[in-house]
This record gives C-alpha cells, structure tokens and sequence, in this order.
C-alpha cells in the first residue's frame, strides 16, 4: 500500500509538471518533454507470455535565474499471470533534481541524483553542492542525503540508509582529472560500507594515461584498481594497454557480505586502426587472471564498414580459452536509412561454448533481431523490435516491442 500511495504520489507530480508547462513547450525552448510508451512482450522461463505496458517520461526545464529541473521516471503494469513478476502497477523515479548556481562560489543539486566520486557511486536522496571556486588550483564537493534502494518490481528507500561523500579535485594544473574522495554508507546507526578514491588522468599530444583506484577502509583491500594509457602514434592509429583489478565487496550489513568473493584481474592490449574513412578495425588481448592461477586468455577482432551516409555495418568475433570453458562468439548488426524518416536494422549473435574444458560437447545460443524506425514527424516517431532467442534453456523465446516516443 505503502509503494502504491508514493506512486501515486510520482504520477500526481508528473501530471502537475506536464499540466503547467505543456502548454508554453511549443513556444519556451525552455523547456523540453520526452514521453516514450513501450508495448513489451515475451515468454517468461515457464512458457508464459508476459505482455508490458510501461510510460517513461523525462522533462528538462531551464529557468532564466540559474536554475535547472530534470526529471526521468517510469510507470508500468505487467499483464501476465503473475508466477515470476509482480502485476501490480509499479513505479519509479529514475532521477528529478534542481540545479542552481546563482552563488558564485557554489553550485547546488537537491533532489534524487546520482552523485559519481572515485570512492564509489550512488544514487542519493539529497543534496550536492560543488565549490568549484574554492581557490584557483581546486574545488570541493560534498552529497549527502538517503542512498536509494530499488528492488525488481518497486521504488524503495528509507532514511536509514544515509550516506555521505566528499571529494577535493584539482584544476589548472595541467591534468584532465585529478580528484581524492571519500564515501561513507550507513544501514540505521551501522557503517555499511567506507571507500577511499583517488582518479587521475592526464592528456598529451600523444597519450593520455589514467589511473583509479578505490580502497574499502572496513575489509582493508582495493575494491577496484584501475591503470592504462591511450597512446595515439598517428592520426589512423589508437592503441590501450591497460591493468584492471576488482575485488568486489558488499555493504558489511548485507548477507552477501559473508560470503567469500575471489579477486579478478586483467591485461588489456588493443589496437584500432582506420584503413580509409568508411572502413575501420580493432583488434584486442586479454589475459584474465583468477584466484589459485586459474586464467583465461580472450582475443577480440572486428571493424565498422560505412559505405555511405545511410548504411553502416559492424562486426565483432570472440575466441576464450582457459578457466571456466572455452567460448567462439561472433556478433554482426547494421543499419540502413531507406529514406529521411525510415531507418531498418538487423542484427545476428552466435556464440558456441563448453562449461568445462574437459568435455567435449558444444553448447550454442543464438540471438537474431529486426528493427523498424519511423520518424511521424520532427518530434514522434514510432520503433518495432523483434528478436528470438534459442539457447540451452529454451528452444524459443521471441521478444518484441513497440514504442512511441514524442518529444518537445
């Protein structure tokens, strides 16, 4: 009853928005509205249909004194029989924030965000505020507010879930990012979760190294190492080499947080090179390392094919070998414009794969779709989708979805 009333609630205040300024859309570039309804439909793991109805709505407003609204929700009703999903009518708030620099020192964000530092992301009931001018050289940001919690089939939150982050950023200085922070979570009067960050990133002629690393003060181990360089030797070729370090913890009040999670590592060298200006390919290594010296060893090639405005193809083929099977996968999809305002796409995923190295029957999963894009007007147009799968679970699963999308 609870989630009902607050939907309720989202659904009077979209209606309140769109009743008050719909009518000046059309004249106030001001502001802008995207309604996007969506027909989805396709068969559960049981073999049931379960058709969708869902109404996603984003709104942007600019006032003239340094004030910015946004908003993205969504409101859906699943039809189906209510085995595996929730049928009742469900909502959520994606994000719906005012921004407003007026202060010459401060910016400010208040409202339901998502507030991004190099100690972690989350999204926070609550405000933001950024002293960008903090002195020359750096500034200070700080959220603070109700982490949010989203279930499948709901809008949840409680505010005893507070969370706080701050974070020092350096600028005028010759790096493109260079910032500390700090993020602490709590679960009622417990600390659920304390992160220390660090991101930074510099861009010359020719390269631009980076490096984040985020560091769990409670379980005293890097959550997530990250380390490369993008080199750039001439203006057709880009090369990465890059070091990639996860271990992955969980809020220390979860249940989750009790179990035991293996520490991941990989090697990352790719090249991508542009043969002319229609036709471009990429190939790409990757060494990755488990616990106990288990690895696995990934190669990756493809290209774009343009051939023109209207048409373009992409291609990609996969071969893993190592820890966990072995894998060949290949994927190819393009579009094609036939006129000003109908595009056509298709597209064709194959991957064969064993579980274990050790046995030798081949498993494969298929995945095929087409799509139409019909542009009604300068701000509607209608999409189709449809897609079958077949896999090891199912012999046929058919997906397909409608969607009307009117913009102002």
């Amino acid at each position: 009853m609870g989630n009902f009333l607050y939907l309720l609630r989202i659904i009077r205040f979209c209606v309140i928005l769109v009743v008050i300024f719909l009518p000046i859309a059309v004249d106030a570039a001001p502001f802008s509205l995207k309604s996007s309804s969506q027909f989805l439909w396709d068969n559960d793991w049981l073999g049931q249909g379960e058709p969708v109805m869902a109404e996603y709505l984003k709104f942007k407003y600019d006032s003239e004194s340094k004030m910015r609204f946004t908003g993205y929700g969504r409101v859906s009703k699943d039809f189906g029989t209510g085995n595996l999903r929730d049928t009742s009518i469900n909502g959520r708030l994606y994000y719906g924030y005012l921004d407003y620099w007026g202060l010459d020192p401060v910016s400010l964000r208040m409202g339901r965000q998502f507030a991004n530092y190099s100690a972690g992301g989350l999204i926070l009931d609550g405000l933001t505020a950024d002293f960008r001018n903090l002195i020359h050289y750096a500034g200070f940001s700080f959220s603070a507010g109700s982490d949010v919690q989203m279930p499948v089939n709901s809008d949840y939150s409680t505010d005893r879930r507070l969370a706080v982050a701050a974070s020092i950023y350096l600028k005028n200085i010759g790096l493109t990012d260079a910032d500390i922070s700090y993020l602490r979570k709590y679960d009622d009067k417990n600390t659920a979760r304390e992160t220390v960050g660090l991101n930074l990133a510099s861009s010359f002629r020719w390269a631009k190294p980076y490096t984040r690393i985020a560091y769990s003060n409670l379980t005293q181990s890097f959550d997530t190492l990250i380390a490369g360089i993008d080199i750039y030797p001439t203006a057709r070729l880009a090369l990465r080499g890059e070091y990639y370090q996860a271990y992955p913890t969980f809020d220390s009040t979860s249940i989750y947080s009790v179990f035991a999670v293996d520490r991941y590592s990989e090697y990352l060298l790719r090249a991508a090179y542009d043969l002319t200006a229609h036709l471009s390919g990429f190939v790409a290594y990757k060494r990755q390392a488990y616990e106990e010296n288990d690895t696995a060893d990934v190669v990756s090639l493809g290209g774009t094919f343009q051939p023109s405005n209207s048409t373009g193809v992409n291609v990609t083929l996969d071969n893993r070998q190592g820890h966990g099977g072995r894998l060949w996968g290949g994927e190819i999809y393009g579009d094609y414009d036939v006129s000003g305002n109908l595009r056509l796409s298709a597209g064709i995923q194959h991957d064969m794969y064993q579980r274990v190295e050790t046995v030798t029957t081949w498993a494969n999963a298929s995945r095929y779709w087409l799509g139409i894009k019909y542009r009604l007007s300068e701000n509607s147009q209608i999409t189709l989708r449809a897609e079958e799968n077949t896999n090891e679970n199912f012999n046929h699963r058919f997906v397909e979805r409608a969607t009307f999308d009117i913009f102002f």
